[in-house]
């Protein structure tokens, strides 16, 4: 009777905690409410400053005496409106982001945080401006490729009237005809794939190809492919591309460049390594520009590992140097406390036990180009000391110079970008600003740009056999005609379409 007792008490004891957790808390202003995404984080009204524009910018012109206007409601930015925003807020590394974002150095504007908040606006899924948040008085936005600095004017975000509002999401936007352009782009995109599955990957040996893309007023003109690479020189093109040996069951793959319909000097020494016997040198082309190339290499002697993922930098017209080409060489300016501190960055963030196994400084010659979200990257190499197939990469904070690479600019935000094509792994937009390449892990879709916008549809998709990008040279204008000519005359070369 008494353990009956104990068990009802208990019964309504629990009933209880129940209702009370039920219970309508009504107007109670703790009450705990779900993230509202639409809540603006910049809200405000905000003054240009244009001490980074020319007195005749056209940009200049176009905003002069209109404030940026920012509330959760609409922004207005000059003529231009996004109705009922949407707000994504994330932190982002300060360095990193001026350098392949914004192609400056943060401190060109005296900005010393380590870290900053990029606030991305959208309506509809479709992207607005991208608003970098310096403090509470101060933010960033980068329109038509130029950096504005706003100051925040007041908390208040009321529309003047004599604001001429052209709705950017409005579907009855009245725009005047444009003069008529003759848009022509053309791309080389260099693929790189394996040819075997070996679980040590340098292993495989790999396979290049070119395919070459052009179209005219945003309409698709060809798809072409080549075998190796098809790669664009100032004084015409060249093949690069790898040759595998086996001689007396020992590999060595050797880097060829053969000019193509011209006449300049290459260095090719296709001069087998000394004391080949017992020894497998593998070789993998990891980027291609006009004039350079990085490559990672392998050195098997007597089936011990004796030089494992090595990196190195090396001039097209001496492609089979032992040396590579110096980083003081490429970044003609401070290279030496460019690396340094670019390392420090790195290893602030490492385990020990990690960083005992590796280099203690990073080699002068030991950096290589990579992709990551639309921009080619310069990374330096830490390599094993002991276990050699442990090294570590890491971002060297300085823009690419112009001998490296010419262009690289992505006129899309990497937001946009993954909302049309969710598996998204790289993009590469075009100096026309009417072409985009975006690949995936099993695909490569073609999509036309215009205002700064994707198509609703690619204009063309084709497969990728586990391929990598390790070349993207554009051209235009009257070039897309002399390179579609070159390339068609080159031997073992397809029209896909």
């Amino acid at each position: 009777m008494r353990k009956s007792k104990i068990l009802l008490i208990f019964m309504i004891f629990i009933y209880s905690l129940t209702i009370t957790a039920c219970v309508n808390l009504g107007n109670n202003k703790n009450n705990i409410v779900a993230p509202n995404n639409n809540s603006c984080p910049i809200q405000g009204t905000w003054k240009i400053d244009f001490s980074n524009l020319g007195k005749d910018s056209k940009l200049r012109l176009r905003l002069k005496d209109k404030d940026v206007i920012i509330n959760s409601e609409y922004i207005i930015l000059g003529n231009e409106v996004c109705k009922l925003p949407e707000f994504k807020v994330k932190t982002v590394k300060t360095e990193e982001y001026f350098l392949y974002k914004l192609k400056l150095k943060p401190n060109r504007l005296n900005i010393n945080k380590k870290e900053i908040e990029v606030i991305s606006t959208s309506w509809d899924n479709n992207p607005f401006y991208d608003f970098i948040k310096i403090d509470e008085k101060k933010l960033l936005v980068c329109v038509d490729n130029q950096l504005l600095i706003l100051t925040k004017k007041s908390n208040d975000s009321y529309i003047e009237p004599k604001y001429n509002i052209k709705e950017k999401n409005s579907s009855q936007d009245i725009v005047m005809p444009k003069r008529y352009t003759l848009l022509r782009t053309g791309i080389l995109i260099g693929l790189k794939s394996s040819k075997e599955d070996y679980v040590d990957e340098y292993k495989n040996e790999k396979k290049y190809r070119t395919i070459f893309i052009s179209s005219r007023n945003r309409n698709l003109k060809n798809v072409i492919e080549t075998e190796n690479l098809f790669v664009p020189r100032k004084n015409g093109f060249c093949e690069i591309g790898v040759n595998r040996i086996n001689n007396l069951n020992n590999i060595q793959d050797t880097i060829f460049v053969n000019p193509l319909y011209n006449n300049y000097p290459i260095k090719n020494n296709f001069i087998l390594e000394q004391d080949i016997k017992n020894r497998n040198i593998y070789r993998d082309i990891l980027f291609v520009s006009n004039d350079y190339i990085s490559i990672e290499y392998n050195n098997i002697h007597k089936n011990q590992p004796t030089e494992l993922y090595k990196v190195k930098m090396l001039p097209i017209d001496n492609i089979n140097a032992m040396a590579g080409v110096n980083i003081g060489d490429i970044i003609e300016k401070d290279s030496e406390k460019i690396l340094a501190s670019s390392l420090e960055s790195c290893i602030k963030s490492k385990d020990k036990d990690i960083l005992n196994k590796v280099e203690k400084s990073c080699r002068n010659d030991s950096f290589f180009l990579s992709r990551r979200n639309g921009h080619w990257i310069l990374k330096g190499r830490l390599n094993g000391i002991i276990n050699k197939e442990e090294y570590i990469d890491f971002n060297i904070n300085t823009e690419i110079p112009k001998k490296i690479l010419n262009y690289d600019d992505l006129h899309l935000s990497w937001n946009s970008i993954k909302s049309k094509v969710p598996n998204a792994l790289d993009a590469y937009t075009s100096p026309n600003k009417d072409l985009a390449i975006i690949t995936t892990e099993k695909e490569l879709y073609v999509y036309t740009m215009e205002d700064g916008k994707l198509s609703n549809k690619p204009i063309y998709q084709m497969e990728l056999d586990k391929e990598t990008v390790v070349m993207a040279e554009w051209s235009t204008a009257d070039y897309v005609k002399k390179w579609t000519d070159t390339i068609l005359k080159n031997k073992n070369t397809h029209i896909i379409k």
